[in-house]
């Protein structure tokens, strides 16, 4: 049986030591990767390509959700073929839903037993996305938060990202021009799109445009 490799994304110096030689008293655990640098996270991830990341969600100096943003860029550019675990001090509701909206498979507190950090790296390994029952609530009240708006704001849930991405479409231009003045892949606005698309409950750009249209979402200038 292969074992699960593991890439450490943490700016703690000791933290991410002391995590390192946990990990790797277990067989089934083979770390391929960490860093500290935020600069380099990304490529470092994507370069060593582990089956699990421990990303700190505080990673590097911009401490507002630095690890989300990561996070979502990796699993819109990567199709989640690489699974993300954040390992973090906050329990707060906006850190816990920005963390699972972005992609994260689970959501660890650093004060959590030794125990409860192996079981989610081997229970998302496997494909599971791991939330505590707490955490399931404040991800479903999310939910039924964002459904009690869809009625009256369809793009209640679209970030200003996607608005933009929805706008361009809008206004006729393809993938590859988008792509080019965003200055981003074709594959990301791909899964961009196809994210947008699933919020909006279409199946594809016409039908995206048309809405767009339909709710006036962005008025052309006089």
């Amino acid at each position: 049986m292969n074992p699960i490799k593991i890439f450490i994304a943490d700016d703690h110096n000791l933290f991410r030591a002391g995590l390192i030689e946990l990990l790797q008293e277990e067989e089934d655990f083979l770390i391929v990767g960490e860093t500290s640098n935020e600069k380099e996270v990304y490529q470092s991830i994507i370069d060593t390509n582990p089956d699990v990341v421990l990303m700190d969600i505080d990673f590097g100096h911009n401490k507002e959700y630095a690890g989300i943003d990561v996070t979502e860029k990796i699993t819109l550019e990567q199709d989640s073929q690489i699974s993300i675990i954040m390992l973090t001090m906050h329990d707060e509701d906006s850190f816990v839903i920005k963390a699972f909206e972005a992609g994260a498979k689970g959501y660890v507190l650093k004060r959590s037993d030794p125990k409860t950090l192996m079981k989610t790296i081997r229970d998302v390994a496997k494909g599971g996305v791991i939330l505590t029952s707490q955490q399931a609530e404040k991800v479903l009240n999310r939910f039924r938060q964002l459904r009690r708006h869809e009625i009256d704001e369809p793009f209640v849930h679209l970030t200003d990202g996607e608005r933009k991405i929805l706008q361009l479409v809008a206004e006729g231009i393809t993938n590859p021009e988008i792509a080019e003045k965003l200055g981003v892949s074709k594959n990301t606005i791909r899964n961009r799109l196809a994210l947008i698309f699933t919020k909006l409950h279409v199946n594809n750009r016409t039908q995206a445009a048309q809405m767009a249209t339909k709710y006036d979402l962005f008025p052309k200038e006089e």
